[in-house]
């Protein structure tokens, strides 16, 4: 700080690079060069700040930024003017925020890295741990990205099994406070072979106890508070489709055998609006070419996600196109 207490604010020094730093990760922003753009800039940059930036951290810049405003030495000090306590009350103000933006950045880190809100990240990381499935990494953030960015209120899985890609998808709502995930699962080794695919499958389904799979996923929504944002379809996929007269985001990863995947997208392909998004697992299967075929007809491929230790595997990521 300087010495002159009376200066004007743009003769305050510039602020520190780890300020610096975290303002631009944290609030989205390029930062502040000196005190008084920092005053200046701090309240609209919280009201865009990036979702990982925890409220409570939020609130507490704000609390800081307040304060300073409503205090004398600061008033005393914007009108060019000194009072005994101004260099210790901006000081403080500098070393609050730099503090604030710290500990934001030490608590988000993975989550900013990550591209999600902390909260998505520890969803993500708990399904990883607690559900069955074959959902990676990559792909639980792609989609949690993809519906923090999209918004979409009305959501469908087509084959929840473990529940591994459904969570995302139900985090990043719960974060938004809005939207509805629907999984569309009978946990049941008959439904699941009654359209034959090829032999190995079929025979590795029919012989599976869907039961601790299923409570395992159900006990995960009651102990994480998820029951507002997913609701549970216990059927046969070809029974509720017309319970969605219009669908936001899509996700297909039911049966792979000809037949049942063709009409998974028939069903359910048709009901999502235009502009909207669909999911397609394991597009790369022979089994799964004539749902992919129709999906090529109804929507365009915008990207596909290959999973990082079999890059064979591969979701094709579509959008509805405009009727």
């Amino acid at each position: 700080m300087t010495d002159d207490a009376s200066a004007p604010l743009a003769a305050i020094p510039a602020l520190p690079r780890e300020l610096a730093e975290h303002w631009r990760e944290l609030l989205g922003t390029e930062p502040p060069q000196d005190l008084a753009s920092l005053v200046e800039a701090l309240p609209e940059a919280l009201t865009r700040a990036t979702p990982v930036l925890p409220p409570a951290l939020r609130e507490e810049l704000a609390r800081h930024h307040a304060y300073l405003l409503a205090h004398e030495a600061f008033q005393a000090h914007a009108r060019g003017t000194s009072l005994p306590d101004t260099p210790g009350v901006l000081a403080d103000f500098l070393r609050n925020t730099a503090s604030v933006l710290r500990d934001a950045a030490a608590l988000t880190g993975p989550a900013l890295r990550a591209g999600v809100p902390p909260s998505v990240l520890a969803l993500i990381e708990a399904a990883e741990r607690q559900l069955e499935g074959w959902c990676y990494r990559e792909k639980s953030l792609f989609i949690a990205r993809l519906v923090l960015e999209e918004r979409p209120l009305t959501c469908v899985e087509v084959g929840v099994y473990g529940g591994r890609s459904l969570i995302p998808c139900a985090a990043a709502l719960r974060h938004l406070g809005q939207g509805r995930i629907w999984g569309v699962e009978g946990w049941s080794g008959t439904l699941a072979v009654r359209d034959p695919g090829t032999e190995d499958n079929d025979d590795w389904w029919a012989c599976l106890d869907f039961g601790p799979i299923k409570r395992g996923f159900l006990r995960f929504l009651a102990e994480h508070d998820l029951v507002r944002e997913v609701g549970i379809l216990e059927a046969p996929s070809t029974e509720v489709a017309t319970l969605f007269p219009s669908i936001d985001y899509l996700h297909i990863d039911g049966s792979h055998a000809r037949l049942a995947a063709a009409e998974d997208v028939l069903r359910y392909g048709r009901r999502v609006r235009p502009g909207g998004i669909i999911l397609f697992d394991d597009v790369q299967w022979k089994t799964t070419a004539a749902a992919r075929e129709l999906l090529n007809e109804m929507a365009e491929c915008v990207d596909l996600l290959h999973q990082p230790e079999a890059p064979g595997n591969i979701c094709a990521v579509y959008r509805r196109h405009a009727r």
